[in-house]
């Protein structure tokens, strides 16, 4: 939609644009960023040409009211200190063109291309960039970019996945540089398909040969359930998810989650969740909850990766009591732990 407007604007393009703006935005609060940009260039294009077509952000009136009363609900969960957020860092800054580009090999020839065209245009006496309506889509995706993760330099508010509102205007460099380079190097369209599908074979292979690899389950909690159900038919489950935001949830919307697997399976234990401080060691309330009948199931789930997990600073307890017998379905920095009492298990 930005596309066509660029190319010829008049107010029903610019009510479309607007409109598909305004579902990005209530899609994802991050596109506001893009948004924002796009229309900042549109006016410094078209200036007079765009300032007629205003009736067009009449449709971001409905989104405005929208924000006016959800908006306060998510600032006040992202500034909770209790989110999984951390300061963007150096490794941050080297995975962005990768998640941009879609990979090692596409980063590499992106970069190896643009010194060559850049180099060839300003030989030549050309602009370096040509501006067209692809450049300009280009441009606010990655200025779009560059802001959301300087702000996550200051402040933690960022997560890589946010940068996918992005990816279909960043993306445009791939082609465009493309297009640029193949009069220079005519191979290259070929080079980039070739590493795209060389890319994926291998884990697409792997996925065919290994179809249960345990990576497809390294934070599952189906595994877990199942194991239990097998041990044994508990009346109650504590279900603990160690990240600081489950603190902010509604522990009936947890508990429904948690016990998913066992009501699919028709079995129905009281399911629990236990309360602990942020940052506090969650074993006392999870032993507090699990009594001495024997007939009660846990299972812990946490992410090394998540900054405030309690992991990171308490040992799990339950794994250091001889009362329960536990075992591991998580992979890496996730763990998923799923206990029973020793009397109640069996290989």
């Amino acid at each position: 939609a930005f596309l066509r407007l660029m190319e010829a604007p008049d107010t029903r393009r610019a009510a479309l644009w607007a409109g598909a703006s305004a579902l990005a935005i209530l899609t994802h609060y991050h596109a506001l960023v893009i948004t924002g940009i796009e229309g900042l260039i549109y006016l410094a294009t078209w200036r007079m040409t765009a300032l007629r077509t205003w009736r067009a952000g009449l449709v971001f009136v409905p989104v405005a009211g929208w924000m006016a009363f959800h908006l306060a609900m998510v600032l006040g969960y992202a500034t909770s200190g209790q989110t999984w957020y951390h300061l963007v860092d150096s490794l941050d800054l080297v995975v962005v063109p990768l998640f941009l580009f879609g990979g090692v090999a596409m980063t590499v020839l992106v970069f190896v291309l643009l010194p060559i065209v850049a180099r060839h245009r300003l030989v030549e006496g050309q602009p370096v960039l040509r501006w067209s309506p692809e450049v300009a889509l280009m441009t606010a995706g990655l200025a779009a970019t560059v802001i959301v993760v300087a702000l996550g330099a200051i402040r933690p508010t960022f997560a890589m996945r946010y940068l996918l509102a992005y990816f279909g205007a960043t993306s445009l460099i791939v082609p465009l540089l493309l297009r640029a380079a193949r009069p220079l190097v005519p191979m290259a369209p070929l080079a980039a398909v070739l590493l795209l599908i060389g890319g994926a074979a291998a884990p697409l292979a792997n996925r065919v040969i290994h179809p249960d690899t345990p990576a497809r389950y390294a934070f599952n909690y189906q595994n877990a359930s199942e194991w239990i159900m097998r041990q044994s038919a508990p009346r109650r489950l504590v279900f603990l998810w160690d990240n600081p935001t489950a603190l902010l949830g509604h522990a009936d919307k947890l508990a429904d989650v948690g016990g998913f697997f066992f009501r699919r399976a028709g079995q129905h234990p009281e399911v629990v969740i236990p309360k602990y401080p942020l940052n506090g060691d969650p074993w006392p309330a999870v032993r507090g909850l699990v009594g001495t009948n024997g007939d009660s199931a846990v299972i812990w789930m946490a992410d090394d990766d998540v900054p405030q997990t309690s992991k990171l600073t308490h040992p799990i307890g339950i794994l250091h009591d001889a009362n329960w017998n536990c075992r591991d379905f998580g992979l890496g920095h996730f763990t998923v732990l799923a206990c029973v009492p020793h009397r109640a298990s069996h290989p």
